[in-house]
């Protein structure tokens, strides 16, 4: 039996005492809703230093933001949902900049790199926790307490510019033939980020699928910048 999971904008304002029962409207179809997961997660995401915000549990620190994104996907062995942590760092200069070169403040919301936390664990390899109705605070607990261990180092050692890059260039992460050249040239490697972006668009020379097309008007305003710099 398939595990359905309902997601409330509004999820992240649970408490542990609010979590409560499944909804009539969720008991009979026997899932459990991605708002009590979420409510279940925050006092102990909170003792490690991350509030919930829209969905996911993030910590400030100065120009980076770091994050846990619960990836959650259906099971069908019981009642039970299965989390899939999601870490994430954003530097907050890089991704405004991303914005701006490409008019789109869909950046402003997401990682500048990101990585399934089973990848930052010794087995490296994708891993989740099953949460149930009935068991909620075993797992979360569990969740926690892996991103205590495993998830904060990974991301402390992601506020390295440099570090950042390495994870960029590895291609572990989404978008980065955006992100490396706006990297490069807060690193002060401007050259390098430019000869970056005239690469890709090399690449993309006779392609007009949105991608090219997107990174085309991209490379127009970064190159521009760039002149403006020298």
């Amino acid at each position: 039996m398939d595990i359905l999971v309902s997601a409330s904008s509004h999820a992240c304002e649970l408490t542990g005492d609010q979590i409560g029962p499944p909804s009539p409207q969720s008991k009979g179809a026997n899932f459990v809703e991605k708002s009590r997961i979420l409510g279940s997660l925050r006092e102990p995401m909170r003792r490690i230093g991350f509030a919930c915000a829209s969905g996911k549990f993030v910590s400030d620190r100065g120009p980076f933001r770091l994050s846990v994104g619960m990836n959650s996907a259906s099971e069908q062995q019981g009642r039970v949902l299965a989390v899939n942590p999601v870490l994430g760092v954003a530097h907050k200069a890089i991704q405004a900049r991303l914005a701006a070169a490409t008019d789109n403040g869909h950046w402003l919301r997401v990682a500048t790199v990101s990585r399934p936390i089973g990848y930052a664990m010794p087995d490296d390899r994708f891993t989740q926790w099953r949460f149930a109705a009935d068991n909620l605070d075993r797992p979360a607990t569990a969740v926690a307490d892996a991103v205590q261990d495993f998830g904060l180092p990974w991301m402390n050692g992601m506020t390295d510019l440099n570090t950042m890059l390495t994870e960029l260039a590895d291609g572990l992460s989404h978008a980065e033939e955006f992100k490396i050249p706006i990297l490069l040239a807060e690193l002060g490697r401007r050259e390098e980020g430019r000869d970056h972006v005239e690469s890709k668009l090399r690449e993309f020379a006779g392609e007009n699928h949105i991608l090219a097309q997107d990174y085309r008007a991209f490379a127009a305003r970064f190159l521009d910048d760039l002149d403006k710099i020298n």
